[in-house]
């Protein structure tokens, strides 16, 4: 019977995994994980972000250099294995061209070589079909990510509804949207990143 792996040695070997990528697509990377894939050069694990971890726009990830250690934080939001493994690949990516760039061309470069494209202003990350499918085989390979999502809604605050459009969002990414009573009664939409939508406070 196969093991089952521990949360941490499914990011572990899928840092592994997706490290190579970036490797293959740009020099900075390959100076930034070393001629070899090395997990000592990145520390990865579960935590909420420096700022904006809760809420409707709450982040998904942070990437930070430490003493010279690469170290990537995701949220405990995220706990399905494909979306775990693209905000990875949006975090090794900062690792990748190096944090001090943040979100700016350097990093975009990158994700749009990889496969992604870069929403807005919150840049969010998302990632076009062949990158989505490579991420849907890696998991398949990793098996079940080991971890259970905090309740969708914590962190967000209930408000009186007012008006007569009604506030829905996205239970995954927090994605918030109005309607009338007229189409909720037809039944609720599908958000971009594919989760679902839910009434959001108010009647």
């Amino acid at each position: 019977m196969t093991k089952r792996l521990t949360r941490q040695q499914w990011l572990e070997r899928a840092v592994m995994a997706v490290a190579p990528a970036l490797v293959a697509h740009t020099e900075t990377a390959a100076q930034a994980f070393g001629p070899a894939v090395r997990l000592s050069n990145v520390v990865v694990t579960v935590g909420w972000p420096a700022s904006r971890g809760l809420g409707r726009y709450a982040r998904m990830g942070d990437a930070y250099e430490i003493n010279g250690m690469a170290q990537v934080y995701l949220s405990p939001r995220l706990a399905d294995a494909v979306e775990v493994l693209g905000e990875l690949t949006h975090q090794l990516a900062h690792v990748a061209v190096g944090v001090e760039h943040g979100h700016r061309m350097p990093w975009r470069r990158l994700v749009e070589e990889l496969g992604g494209v870069v929403l807005g202003d919150r840049h969010s990350v998302r990632w076009l079909r062949p990158r989505r499918q490579q991420f849907s085989e890696l998991a398949r390979t990793l098996g079940e990510y080991p971890h259970e999502a905090p309740p969708a809604r914590l962190g967000v605050r209930d408000r009186v509804q007012t008006t007569r459009h009604l506030r829905v969002a996205c239970g995954r990414c927090g994605y918030l949207v109005y309607v009338t009573r007229t189409w909720l009664r037809r039944g609720l939409p599908t958000c971009v990143c594919g989760g679902k939508f839910v009434r959001n406070g108010g009647s």
